[in-house]
């Protein structure tokens, strides 16, 4: 399993007064064979004063309905949660799980402008499991990724 995080674009190099949509894409990827069953992030961008304000990350959505579906919530540590809990169940009328191909998940940061952020923390946390073999085995990955915020 790989996961991909990418900005979308540069921010400027002197940021203004105003705080500043930051675009990101995530993929997550796997050879064939494996399925993601399950597919939780925990993201978290810090104010960079040290300061206890939390930036504010959405989840954007997708251009079409073939996306997962994902719950997003703020947990009380300040970190947001997507959660995709049943990525290996295909949904009513389709013959393939969303898990069984990549994922991909638009979102956006953006930090408050009294209070701004520079980098961007990922947790991952996934199942995935075998879809060629009768005694299905199943895995779980784990992970951290640091993201300083690009800047042109």
């Amino acid at each position: 399993m790989t996961l991909t995080l990418g900005q979308d674009a540069p921010l400027v190099a002197t940021p203004g007064p105003e705080p500043e949509w930051i675009p990101f894409r995530l993929v997550v990827h796997h050879r064939k064979g494996l399925r993601t069953d399950r597919l939780s992030l925990r993201l978290s961008a810090p104010a960079a004063d040290g300061s206890d304000f939390d930036t504010n990350i959405y989840l954007r959505s997708p251009a079409s309905g073939s996306a997962p579906l994902f719950t997003i919530n703020r947990a009380p540590d300040g970190w947001t949660v997507l959660d995709g809990s049943d990525l290996g169940t295909p949904p009513a009328g389709r013959s393939t799980a969303p898990g069984e191909a990549n994922i991909t998940l638009d979102f956006t940061v953006k930090p408050l402008s009294l209070h701004p952020a520079e980098e961007l923390y990922v947790e991952i946390d996934a199942e995935v499991s075998d879809t060629g073999t009768i005694s299905r085995r199943s895995r779980t990955a784990t992970g951290r990724l640091a993201f300083p915020f690009v800047r042109n």
